[in-house]
């Protein structure tokens, strides 16, 4: 498996997979993947094994987090994180988070936070990758977890 920035040859692929892993329609994908190709404070990591694209991280300096994180200017914000159904549980989840820890230490940050749903399966993914729960927020009805990880 090779790790690498997305470059535009990858944005249909890429378009492809969120469709598939997120649910959300060609139209939100198309301008959330045009953001992140397009502006120099994210990137889309993915991996590629065998020429196929099997994962990809969304990755950008910090946006304001929805609970109150000290030393923002510190933090980057992992926005999406997705593996192909046919390529779980072998590590390239992992890999991508490793991948992110390495672009924000790039930036010069020393801190990294996502959210996700509370399920168990999720939730105990980013802890037995280093995250922490730091708190909640409601957004749309539905609770989600903010999770946070110091950058090494």
């Amino acid at each position: 498996m090779n790790l690498r920035v997305a470059r535009e040859e990858d944005k249909r692929t890429l378009e492809d997979l969120l469709m598939l892993i997120t649910k959300w329609d060609s139209k939100g994908v198309q301008s959330r993947v045009s953001q992140f190709l397009e502006k120099s404070d994210r990137d889309f990591l993915i991996a590629v094994e065998d020429a196929v694209l099997i994962g990809y991280a969304g990755i950008r300096e910090q946006e304001d987090s929805p609970i109150a994180l000290p030393n923002s200017e510190e933090i980057a914000h992992i926005a999406w994180l997705g593996v192909h159904p046919n390529y779980r549980k072998r590590g390239t989840g992992s890999s991508l988070l490793q991948a992110c820890n390495s672009w924000a230490l790039k930036h010069e940050k020393k801190k990294i936070w996502l959210d996700c749903l509370p399920k168990v399966k999720v939730t105990s993914f980013y802890e037995q990758n280093g995250y922490r729960i730091e708190g909640t927020y409601n957004f749309n009805g539905r609770t989600r977890n903010v999770l946070t990880t110091h950058c090494e």
